[in-house]
């Protein structure tokens, strides 16, 4: 099976530039990497040293800001950066616990206008939610959503898949659908990242844990079409393998098939850490490329060491993996995240945790019913 070519273009600025504007966080998630993490450690750039970075992003026409912590309403100056980032003509996303949003923080986001949407992080009803994220979380959470829907804000809530909310995703789809009338949520999965490898054990599904968390994204997207948007975790591997599959079954070809080539983020997004270190990807935290407003951001994103080790992972045969070489899925397979991968490599013989294995899955989960289409 021939795979379709793989592109190794790079384009003159990212698309996307998400900026951890404070390390501080008013919560402690079970599940977080970042209290594992250098950042936690980094000291917070002033909001003048924001505005004069958001500045050589509005001259490199950087399509879109995030900005993140930590919580970044922990900042009281927040809702100024968010303005300054306006005045430059910059459309900017938020990603937030909302814990700490009250009605006049949303009226003053809505009066700035820009934001396309704050993400939510938010892991099922009640007692659920909290289990992982903290006690009263859950209301603080959901009145700050309330605060910033009833100014014409748009709320993504985002589900972090645990052991704590296995088996709650449909009752989470009709609180979100019915009670909030939010037409979409996304979903991940607490994972080995970075630097907390060493509570693997703790942090992922086993096997058939995943599978069960795939059967319960087979009901809700039956249920409710199109209402998950899953970019990483079980509901995105669902999609990718149920692709691979019905590709296999019918000999066709897919693009970057069999090379480590799943991620395309290094294309498209560079990350700063709070203290202005610029990252290729915010889960390796210590390889720091530079610094904003010192070092050129352009330069950074063509000629950085760190990021262009990474997109070569796209150029990288999954022959090179022992443990890929044989496998029928190859052809079909991309790889995996590579901030996942680098956990599990050892002397190249193990490729990836048995959630992003195709094969491994299968071995564990043989009769798992894919729904493949006729």
């Amino acid at each position: 099976m021939e795979s379709l070519p793989c592109s190794s273009a790079v384009m003159q600025a990212p698309v996307v530039a998400l900026m951890e504007v404070t390390s501080k966080c008013n919560l402690r998630c079970s599940y977080c990497f970042h209290f594992d993490s250098v950042t936690e450690h980094c000291k917070d750039l002033s909001k003048d040293e924001w505005l004069q970075f958001f500045a050589e992003l509005q001259s490199l026409k950087v399509f879109t800001i995030t900005l993140t912590g930590g919580e970044p309403f922990v900042r009281p100056d927040f809702l100024d950066l968010c303005q300054g980032a306006s005045e430059l003509g910059l459309r900017y996303r938020i990603l937030s616990n909302a814990t700490l949003i009250t009605d006049a923080d949303a009226a003053r986001l809505a009066k700035i206008g820009r934001c396309s949407a704050v993400q939510v992080s938010l892991d099922g009803i009640g007692e659920i939610n909290d289990a992982a994220r903290g006690k009263g979380a859950f209301d603080k959470a959901v009145r700050g959503i309330r605060h910033l829907l009833n100014h014409g804000i748009n709320v993504f809530p985002r589900v972090t898949l645990s052991h704590h909310n296995l088996g709650h995703l449909e009752e989470f789809a009709d609180f979100i659908v019915n009670e909030l009338k939010i037409p979409h949520f996304g979903t991940n999965m607490a994972t080995v990242m970075g630097e907390n490898g060493k509570n693997a054990a703790e942090l992922e599904y086993n096997i058939h844990q995943y599978a069960d968390a795939m059967r319960e994204h087979q009901i809700v997207n039956k249920k409710y079409p199109g209402v998950i948007q899953a970019f990483a975790g079980p509901g995105a591997m669902l999609r990718h393998w149920k692709t691979a599959l019905k590709a296999k079954r019918d000999n066709i070809p897919m693009v970057h098939g069999g090379f480590h080539s799943t991620c395309s983020l290094v294309y498209q997004r560079i990350c700063v850490r709070p203290d202005g270190g610029i990252l290729a990807c915010s889960a390796f935290p210590e390889q720091v490329m530079g610094y904003i407003n010192q070092d050129s951001l352009s330069d950074i994103w063509r000629n950085g060491k760190f990021i262009n080790e990474m997109r070569k992972f796209r150029h990288k045969p999954l022959t090179d993996y022992a443990h890929c070489a044989t496998c029928e899925y190859r052809p079909w397979c991309g790889g995996g995240c590579p901030a996942i991968v680098l956990q599990y490599i050892s002397n190249d013989s193990t490729s990836c945790a048995g959630h992003t294995c195709l094969r491994k899955f299968l071995a564990v989960e043989p009769d798992f019913d894919f729904e493949l289409d006729k």
